[in-house]
């Protein structure tokens, strides 16, 4: 899922040349319609992938729409994160990063983290979003 903002487009074109396709939405705009797609995708046993921090921010911090998706489709999270030596670091509110050419990637990801379906708290979304974000922060501190 990839916002129509600048750094959306941008990552859309890199993930169409991977052959993936492209929810639009976001937190701020067209976010039902993107959810019932990511939805529509998870019930086909496709993956999808999300920028959890949204496009307005703040960095690095996960938006509830990630933990809500997990919880109605009953999906688990994955928390990606990336280590790059060499880069180039946008001037903008989210550090957007861009890969110098030849750079090698290290990819970080968590065990699968499943969503407390049974759980009987006041608020499990938002459980599940802390827990998304800790695992989050637990691969940026490895790479």
């Amino acid at each position: 899922m990839v916002s129509s903002s600048k750094d959306g487009i941008r990552a859309a074109s890199v993930a169409r040349m991977w052959h993936h396709d492209i929810i639009h939405g976001s937190s701020s705009h067209g976010g039902s319609s993107a959810l019932r797609q990511c939805l529509r995708y998870i019930s086909n046993k496709k993956s999808i992938g999300i920028t959890p921090d949204g496009p307005r921010g703040p960095r690095e911090i996960v938006k509830p729409g990630v933990a809500q998706i997990a919880f109605m489709s009953k999906a688990p999270v994955i928390a990606l994160s990336i280590k790059l030596a060499h880069l180039w670091r946008l001037n903008s509110w989210d550090r957007f990063i861009i890969p110098k050419p030849f750079a090698r990637l290290q990819l970080i990801a968590s065990e699968p983290i499943l969503p407390d379906l049974g759980c009987d708290l006041d608020d499990p979304v938002e459980r599940f979003r802390l827990k998304i974000q800790e695992r989050l922060s637990q691969n940026d501190q490895l790479a």
